[in-house]
């Protein structure tokens, strides 16, 4: 799956909720990915 997503937590979050089983999520090293990174961290194992 791919998806394109405005940068607001909310909307992240409600997307990465939706799928069901196991989730990996990649990431291109920017501006954004620290915050992304902290956003989704409490989320994953």
């Amino acid at each position: 799956m791919e998806a394109i997503l405005e940068t607001k937590a909310e909307t992240i979050l409600r997307f990465i909720r939706g799928p069901r089983g196991s989730l990996h999520v990649s990431l291109e090293e920017g501006s954004w990915a620290a915050w992304l990174y902290d956003l989704l961290q409490p989320h994953g194992t």
